[in-house]
């Protein structure tokens, strides 16, 4: 399994989430014993044109892989616009240099968080301030009571900043993590627990397109 991301934030997050979500629907519904390996990360090459274009370098480099999850940011208020505007497009370049005989990765599975990737990471309050390491409570830090409410969020970095700053106080030392949190996207990717993000749409309909993927490969069997 492969995984293209816009950055290497984007990877410290994304690979372990990939890596168990697969785990965990070839563990509810496999099919016979199959092992997830750690995914082939790639980034977005800088120089192609267009997004769609990126999609399509994207499935030709990794030819050779079962499935591709292809993440990318919403930046706007719903995952259908963002399929629509930013992954459809690539997926049709896609489709068509299949049907020209280019040699393509086959099962495409759009990644995309309304916002962006920091929306998922604020639907487990609780874990979350376990990694940071506060007594504080969710409320206090301003993080959101149940996860849906993480896709109404405009500006959900300012509001995780927001909450490890607040969660750090005056302690110097711990002020100056907060200004990095590179460790806590890796630390939530492997921790944050997965009944949580079921509860978020966008996560959802990720989580459909693995398990769409995953049945035309005969790695899991259909939804009953």
């Amino acid at each position: 399994m492969a995984l293209a991301v816009e950055g290497p934030t984007d990877e410290r997050f994304f690979q372990p989430l990939l890596q168990r979500t697969a785990d965990d629907l070839l563990r509810q519904r496999g099919i016979g014993t199959t092992d997830v390996l750690d995914p082939v990360v790639r980034r977005f090459p800088p120089d192609i044109a267009t997004q769609a274009e990126g999609i399509l370098w994207l499935a030709q480099q990794f030819a050779g892989s079962q499935a591709l999850a292809i993440h990318m940011d919403a930046d706007a208020p719903s995952v259908e616009r963002a399929m629509r505007e930013r992954y459809t497009p690539g997926l049709l370049l896609v489709e068509a240099a299949r049907a020209a005989g280019t040699d393509v990765c086959r099962h495409l599975i759009p990644l995309i968080p309304v916002r962006m990737l920091e929306s998922w990471m604020l639907a487990d309050g609780l874990t979350l301030c376990a990694i940071i390491g506060t007594d504080e409570d969710t409320q206090s830090l301003g993080l959101p009571a149940v996860p849906h409410q993480v896709e109404r969020i405009p500006e959900p970095k300012r509001v995780l900043a927001e909450a490890v700053r607040q969660a750090f106080g005056t302690n110097r030392r711990r002020q100056r993590r907060a200004h990095d949190l590179s460790q806590i996207h890796e630390s939530l990717g492997r921790r944050i627990r997965l009944h949580q993000l079921r509860r978020v749409p966008s996560f959802l309909t990720f989580e459909a397109a693995l398990a769409s993927a995953f049945v035309e490969l005969r790695l899991i069997e259909p939804e009953r």
